[in-house]
């Protein structure tokens, strides 16, 4: 069978939002609903089965089906796309979609990304009208659990997603208010990006998760604890009104340190220290001394993760038992007491080769992050000249260099 040829659409090589992915689908459901076939939801139950990709269509256009809130963004590449795009056309057998059952609502556990990008095709000007009817026709293999609750799929949803035994936070998930439990996920989806690094920490152990239920109890004004999951699904069940009242300063607080890394925190250091146990704690003293600011952080970060090997002290409050009232409390203690009286750097001399290596393909910033910029936008003098102020302890030097190379950026 020759392969058919698919132009991907341009705007699919940006990540989409939770919105955008519902005004697709929504798009393609309703073209479908409008010839009166009626759905046969008899036909979906707990064996693998073959179905037409317009049925399943067909019963999200109807709200048989939803995307829940856990499943917030579509991630895949235009090469991923392209690739399922192209095996539809084939009809092609892939992996099979995922799907849960409770109380007659069928929710997308795994295939967001492939039903999504099926919707998009369908609305794609590239594609002909007789590629399109073969998209609708391709059958896709389903495997449908039923009667599981919602509060268990999304724990269902990260074990077969992530390959590996689900953490506890996941798993203390089941134990929140409804409340509690949608709005950490909410704000996990709103204020985490994809790309972030350390990607499998991040996605894999819901260190995120953990972040948090920490910024929403610390801005709430809820002291410092254990950081088990089921001590802080506790705590959020118990404060309830009052977590739920303070959200909004959970995201400026996150946001924060999320724009540090991203724009001020080499990659090396990223993955070091953009975990729970140093964020969660970071979080809880810096809303505690909002005189602290993003220069105390980033020096303080330097200090502790210059080297593979974090420094005694820190290292000591973490490893077996981090999550322990007494070492949450022992690294509260030390974080605030470089964040007040920052430590003395050690001179660390990098050559251009190793200055260019830490900073590729990532933002650099100023100290205070007013002026950031693409570090491949330098150019090789430029990068030089960075390095060697850098080297020779030449702040305000380094902070020009970037001053300049964003107003010429942006004139």
């Amino acid at each position: 069978m020759a392969k058919e040829k698919v132009v991907a659409q341009e705007e699919l090589e940006i990540e989409k939002t939770y919105e955008e992915v519902k005004e697709a689908l929504d798009s393609a459901a309703d073209a479908l609903l409008d010839d009166g076939e009626e759905i046969d939801l008899d036909e979906y139950d707990s064996e693998p089965k073959r179905r037409r990709f317009e049925d399943i269509l067909k019963m999200y256009g109807s709200n048989k089906l939803v995307v829940p809130i856990y499943q917030r963004k579509f991630v895949w590449n235009p090469k991923k796309q392209k690739k399922y795009v192209e095996d539809a056309l084939r009809q092609k057998p892939t992996p099979s979609w995922m799907i849960a059952e409770y109380n007659d609502i069928y929710s997308i556990v795994d295939g967001l990304q492939r039903f999504t990008t099926l919707s998009f095709a369908l609305n794609d000007p590239n594609l002909t009208k007789e590629q399109k009817a073969k998209i609708r026709k391709y059958k896709v293999d389903t495997t449908t659990i039923n009667n599981i609750p919602p509060k268990q799929q999304r724990t269902l949803f990260q074990d077969y997603n992530s390959g590996i035994v689900v953490s506890g936070a996941i798993k203390q998930r089941a134990n929140l208010n409804e409340k509690i439990e949608i709005l950490v996920t909410t704000i996990v989806a709103d204020e985490f990006p994809e790309n972030l690094n350390p990607k499998i920490t991040f996605n894999k152990s819901a260190h995120h998760d953990t972040i948090t239920e920490n910024a929403l109890l610390a801005v709430s004004g809820i002291s410092l604890d254990s950081n088990r999951p089921e001590a802080l699904a506790k705590l959020l069940n118990e404060n309830e009104d009052i977590v739920i009242e303070n959200q909004d300063k959970a995201r400026e607080i996150i946001k924060r340190i999320i724009s540090l890394y991203q724009n001020s925190i080499p990659p090396d250091l990223t993955k070091r220290s953009l975990n729970a146990n140093f964020i969660s704690i970071l979080i809880r003293v810096i809303v505690d001394h909002p005189e602290i600011t993003n220069s105390d952080i980033i020096q303080v970060i330097s200090y502790i993760f210059a080297k593979n090997k974090a420094v005694d002290e820190y290292g000591d409050t973490t490893g077996g038992g981090s999550g322990d009232v007494s070492k949450c409390v022992a690294r509260y203690n030390s974080l605030l007491n470089w964040l007040i009286n920052p430590p003395e750097l050690e001179p660390v001399k990098l050559t251009l080769k190793q200055f260019i290596k830490r900073h590729k393909d990532a933002n650099i910033s100023d100290l205070n992050g007013k002026y950031v910029i693409d570090f491949n936008q330098l150019s090789d003098e430029q990068k030089q000249a960075l390095c060697d102020a850098q080297n020779d302890g030449k702040q305000s030097e380094f902070d020009k260099i970037i001053e300049d190379k964003y107003n010429e950026i942006h004139q």
